[in-house]
C-alpha cells in the first residue's frame, strides 16, 4: 500500500482537529485592565506525535495552562480535543475538565436556538421565530423516523437527549416575542384513507392574537405530515465524524463526552450565524454541512470509503497510521492558522481559505468574547476550561497572551490515540519510512 494518504482524509483530518455568542446579546464589559504584554511568541504545537518501545506510534494532544502576568485571575487551561479519538482519551478529558470550576467547550448550536433581544425589531424577532420553527419541524421529523409517530406534546422533542441537548434547546419552544409557541397534533382518523399524522406550531406574530383559517393574520406557522408507523429507531444517519470512528474502532466525541454539567458552558455560534459568515466569505455552507453529514457526492464517496474500511481490519488499521501522521505532522494546524488553507485540495465548500477562516478564527472570538465576560463579571473564578478542536487552540494561546497578559505555565499530554504498524502489514521500520514520505509530501500543506 502507498503512503499517500486518500485525497478525502485530508479535509477529515483538519475537519477532526477544527470542528462544528448571539450578536443580540449585550456586548460584555471590558476586561479588569492589564498592562501592554510584548507581543507573544508562537506558541507550540498542540498535537504530536510519538513511537512507544513497541513501535506504536501514540497521537497525543495538549493541555495547556496559562496564568496572568500579573498575578491576578483564573488560570485558564486550553484541552485540545480531536473528534474521533480512543475511549480512554475521553474519560481522561472528561475527569480533567470536570475539576475546573467553569468549562467553555465546543459544539455549534443549531440554528434557531439563540436568543432573541427583547428590543430587537419586529422584523428580526420574526425572522429568529421562523429559524424556531424549521428547527422544530426537522425535530418533529426526527422524532417521527424514531418513534414511527408525532408527539401528543412538544416537550419529548426537546427532553429526549442529553442534558446538553437540553440546555441548548431550552429557548425554541418560544417565539421571538418570548411567547409560547402553541402545538396542535392531528393524529390520524380512525378508518382514515390515507392516514395522516400531522402537527402545527404556530407563533401569534408580532400583534401577539391569533389568526384564524380564513385570516391567519400575522401568525407564523410550521406544518409536519407524515403516514404513521414505520419508526425506525435511528432516524438520521451518522455524520462522517461519527462514521469515520466507528469504522476505525473508536470513539466519537460527542457521544463518549458528558458536556451537562452544571459548570459546563458552550461557548460557539449558532448554525444561522454560522451559515451566514460562510456565505458572506463566500463560502457554499450547504455542500460543507451536506460534506459533514455525509448526504453530498463528496460526503457520499467519504461514506462509501469508510464502510469499505470498516470491513477490512488491515485497511483501516492503515487509515489510523496515515490518521496519526497526517494529525500529529503540523498540517491540519498550519492550515487552520490565520484562516490559511490554501493548500488543501478539494475542500467541501470551496475556498478553503476562507472556510477556515469562519471554522477557527471567526468561532474563536466567541470564546475570547466568553473569557472576557468571564475576567470582567466573575473575577473569583478559580480556572477555566476551554475545550475545543486541537486546531483551535495556537489562535486560542496567542490572543489569550496579547489581549488578556497572560503566558504558558505547563504543557501536559495525553495519548489520543494508537496505532500499531504490524496491525497493517508494517514492520515498526518500514512505518518509519512511510511517515518520512509522508512528511515530506505534508509539508506542502504548511
Amino acid at each position: 500500500m502507498s503512503g499517500r494518504p486518500p485525497r478525502i482524509l485530508l479535509p477529515l483530518c483538519l475537519l477532526l482537529a477544527a470542528s462544528p455568542p448571539a450578536a443580540s446579546q449585550d456586548p460584555p464589559p471590558p476586561a479588569p485592565p492589564v498592562s501592554a504584554p510584548a507581543p507573544a511568541p508562537d506558541p507550540a504545537s498542540y498535537l504530536r506525535v510519538t513511537e512507544d518501545a513497541d513501535g506504536v506510534l501514540l497521537l497525543e494532544l495538549a493541555t495547556r495552562v496559562l496564568a496572568p502576568a500579573s498575578g491576578t485571575g483564573p488560570r485558564i487551561h486550553l484541552v485540545s480535543a480531536v473528534h474521533v479519538a480512543d475511549a480512554s482519551f475521553y474519560a481522561a478529558r472528561q475527569a480533567e475538565l470536570d475539576a475546573r470550576a467553569l468549562v467553555l467547550y465546543e459544539g455549534v448550536k443549531p440554528a434557531g436556538t439563540s436568543p432573541v433581544d427583547p428590543a430587537a425589531p419586529d422584523a428580526e424577532k420574526a425572522a429568529a421565530t421562523r429559524r424556531r420553527l424549521e428547527l422544530l419541524r426537522a425535530m418533529l421529523l426526527e422524532h417521527h423516523a424514531l418513534t414511527g409517530s408525532l408527539p401528543a406534546t412538544p416537550a419529548p422533542l426537546v427532553e429526549e437527549g442529553s442534558p446538553a441537548r437540553r440546555e441548548i434547546l431550552r429557548n425554541v419552544l418560544a417565539d421571538g416575542w418570548g411567547r409560547p409557541l402553541r402545538y396542535l397534533r392531528r393524529p390520524p382518523a380512525e378508518g382514515a384513507a390515507p392516514a395522516v399524522d400531522a402537527a402545527t406550531f404556530t407563533s401569534d406574530g408580532p400583534d401577539g392574537r391569533p389568526g384564524t383559517a380564513e385570516a391567519p393574520g400575522d401568525d407564523l406557522s410550521v406544518e409536519v405530515s407524515a403516514a404513521p408507523g414505520g419508526g425506525s429507531g435511528q432516524g438520521k444517519g451518522p455524520g462522517l465524524q461519527a462514521k469515520l470512528a466507528a469504522a476505525l474502532g473508536l470513539a466519537f466525541q460527542l457521544d463518549a463526552m458528558d458536556t451537562g454539567g452544571a459548570r459546563w458552558r458552550c461557548s460557539d455560534m449558532g448554525m444561522d450565524e454560522l451559515q451566514a459568515r460562510f456565505e458572506k466569505a463566500g463560502v457554499d455552507a450547504a455542500e460543507f454541512l451536506a460534506f459533514l453529514e455525509g448526504t453530498s457526492e463528496l460526503g457520499r464517496m467519504a461514506g462509501r470509503m469508510l464502510d469499505f474500511i470498516a470491513k477490512a481490519p488491515k485497511m483501516g488499521a492503515y487509515v489510523k497510521l496515515l490518521l496519526v501522521e497526517m494529525m500529529g505532522s503540523g498540517a491540519a494546524e498550519a492550515m487552520g492558522e490565520g484562516g490559511k488553507g490554501q493548500g488543501l485540495p478539494g475542500f467541501p465548500g470551496g475556498d478553503a481559505a476562507a472556510a477556515m477562516k469562519v471554522i477557527l478564527v471567526d468561532r474563536n472570538g466567541v470564546v475570547m468574547e466568553d473569557l472576557r465576560a468571564i475576567l470582567a463579571r466573575e473575577p473569583g473564578t478559580a480556572d477555566v476550561g476551554v475545550f475545543y478542536g486541537a486546531a483551535h487552540m495556537k489562535d486560542l494561546e496567542r490572543r489569550i497572551a496579547e489581549e488578556f497578559g497572560y503566558r504558558a505555565e505547563e504543557t501536559t499530554w495525553t495519548a489520543a490515540m494508537r496505532a500499531d504498524p504490524r496491525d497493517a502489514g508494517f514492520t515498526p521500520e518500514q512505518a518509519r519510512n512511510m511517515r518520512k514520505a509522508m512528511r515530506k509530501m505534508l509539508e506542502g500543506l504548511k
